[in-house]
């Protein structure tokens, strides 16, 4: 009968513990603000608020990023449970969703492979068999999807990275893809359903296109807050060195945007711009050759100053 006693205390002691283990876990940061989305989750779902909902199921990916490196080794396994480091233990900095996106973070390329997974998911099993799909079926917003595709773009071009990633090549040959996808069929149609196959979805969708603004590539540049002014300078050389004066001149944006006052930068910008009025002025385009090879000049550039004295006089 002791023995009893014994064994049903220890029972009790057990369920008393992990009863205050687990409302002790109820009350972390994780857990309450998991829950917090959740509950807004199913108000946006209810008032069909897709924009909030895609705004919402961001933040859950975030959450689930954390759970999954937290308790997964680089590989993919599960840790030891004695090995793992808690989610309870997360403080609410740790779990702040990050506004900035960094190449070296344990967090930030997981991350945007589960916003690509969901998106994969989305051109998977969606009803839509028709060329255009609207934006409101997309699991988060469409620069968020654009944003983790470009960040994969630059992961997979480090020579070293926290996590391996295999067969890069072929990675970033299907990323180009469903990057193209997303720009060429996915619409916003505000609150408006498309025909779901066949030719009424090309008719509507591509009506609906028209009226919509053009994508202009080199906006997506906005999406990238993880290069460096040097990296940024560098890939404007690489365009310029191309013969693709626009695209290094976006890239020249960026660095003001980091650095205004970059030493660096002048001496780029300046011969940039006189590479474009150069070949303005071979298509014999003279309004717009001036034009770039004035802004040269006014950057010091004595090649610019020296093109305008000997074309001014002509």
């Amino acid at each position: 009968m002791t023995i009893l006693y014994i064994i049903g205390g220890l029972i009790v002691t057990r369920l008393l513990f992990n009863s205050i283990k687990r409302k002790k876990e109820s009350n972390t940061p994780y857990l309450k603000i998991k829950k917090k989305l959740d509950e807004d989750l199913l108000q946006a779902n209810f008032s069909g608020d897709w924009k909030r909902k895609q705004e919402i199921n961001l933040h859950l990916l975030w959450l689930k990023t954390l759970d999954e490196v937290e308790n997964r080794d680089m590989f993919g396994r599960q840790k030891d449970k004695n090995k793992a480091t808690l989610l309870a233990k997360l403080t609410f900095d740790d779990i702040k969703f990050p506004l900035k996106w960094k190449l070296d973070d344990l967090y930030c390329f997981p991350f945007s492979q589960e916003i690509i997974s969901a998106y994969g998911k989305v051109l998977a099993e969606n009803d839509y068999k028709g060329m255009f799909k609207p934006d409101s079926i997309l699991p988060v917003s469409k620069n968020y999807i654009k944003k983790a595709i470009l960040f994969n773009f630059d992961y997979f071009n480090l020579k070293e990275t926290i996590y391996e990633v295999p067969d890069k090549e072929k990675r970033i040959e299907n990323l180009s893809s469903i990057n193209i996808y997303l720009t060429m069929s996915f619409i916003d149609t505000d609150n408006d359903d498309l025909p779901k196959s066949g030719h009424e979805n090309y008719k509507v969708g591509n009506a609906i296109k028209k009226k919509l603004p053009t994508h202009n590539d080199l906006e997506d540049f906005n999406l990238i807050d993880w290069r460096t002014e040097k990296d940024w300078i560098a890939l404007g050389i690489h365009y310029a060195d191309k013969e693709q004066y626009d695209s290094a001149l976006a890239c020249y944006e960026q660095v003001k945007k980091i650095n205004p006052d970059s030493k660096d930068l002048k001496s780029v910008l300046s011969l940039t711009y006189l590479q474009k009025g150069e070949q303005h002025y071979e298509n014999d385009e003279s309004e717009l050759a001036f034009e770039n090879i004035k802004r040269a000049a006014q950057l010091k550039n004595e090649e610019a100053i020296n093109w305008l004295e000997v074309h001014s006089k002509n």
